[in-house]
C-alpha cells in the first residue's frame, strides 16, 4: 500500500512508497514502512527523536521514571 503521513507542524506529507499492514484490531492497524524516500525517512526520524526526548524529559521532571533508567549520580 502507498501511504501519506502528515506530521503536526508540517505543510507537506511524508511519502511512504510501500507499506505492509502487519496487524488489525477494529479500526486500528499497524503498518510496516517497507520503502520510503530518504527525505521522508529523515523527517520521520527527526520527529520521533524529538518526541522521545520530550517524553523522557517530562517523565524525569514528574518522577515517572522507571528505576532501571534513573541516574545513580
Amino acid at each position: 500500500m502507498r501511504v501519506s503521513l502528515l506530521l503536526p507542524g508540517h505543510d507537506s506529507a511524508l511519502s511512504i512508497e510501500l507499506g505492509k499492514v502487519k496487524w488489525v484490531k477494529g479500526y486500528e492497524f499497524g503498518v510496516e514502512f517497507v520503502r520510503m524516500p530518504l527525505e521522508s525517512r529523515q523527517r520521520l526520524n527527526n520527529r520521533l527523536r524529538t518526541e522521545l526526548i520530550e517524553w523522557l524529559q517530562i517523565r524525569r521532571q514528574t518522577g515517572e521514571w522507571p528505576d532501571r533508567l534513573r541516574s545513580t549520580d
